[in-house]
């Protein structure tokens, strides 16, 4: 195969108070609080380096004033292998959709890291320049601009088992 195909998805459930969810408070229901991220990814190796690009789609059931529900961007990264064990990471995520008040306009996403594999492990760390846990949040509400130089420091540990 020329390229891997996968399909992700997360539904997220916002617990706040039904008082951030702008015009939907006034008619309230519990699925308001709804999110769904999607993703089709597309990867190809080539010997030492790895590059992945996977359009994206994200809706929220309620937003505040100035958002739009239905949100499209794009996400491209890659893997480079250095030597042994050892590999650098490049991720870049951008938020197509302009949303209705430009100042809610999110800002790019940036991410590089470090990985160190072993035989039952891989450690990684990274710098970042959003911190949400899930997709949808980052690629929506991200308002840490890259020139403005606010990185966050993130580790990640996978077991193989």
């Amino acid at each position: 195969m020329p390229v891997s195909l996968a399909l992700y998805g997360d539904v997220g459930i916002d617990l706040r108070s039904k008082d951030n969810f702008g015009s939907a408070a006034d008619d309230w229901r519990e699925i308001h609080r709804l999110n769904y991220f999607t993703q089709v990814l597309v990867a190809r190796q080539f010997s030492k380096l790895s590059l992945q690009l996977a359009p994206t789609f994200i809706y929220f059931n309620a937003v505040e004033v100035g958002y739009k529900n239905a949100n499209f961007g794009f996400s491209a990264g890659a893997k480079y292998n250095l030597f042994g064990s050892h590999s650098l990471i490049l991720e870049y995520d951008q938020l197509l959709t302009k949303q209705d008040d430009p100042e809610f306009d999110a800002k790019p996403q940036l991410a590089a890291g470090w990985e160190i594999g072993t035989a039952t492990h891989a450690f990684q760390i990274f710098f970042a320049n959003y911190h949400d846990i899930l997709g949808q949040y980052n690629f929506l509400y991200n308002q840490n601009s890259i020139a403005d130089g606010n990185f966050l420091i993130g580790l990640n540990i996978t077991v193989r088992f």
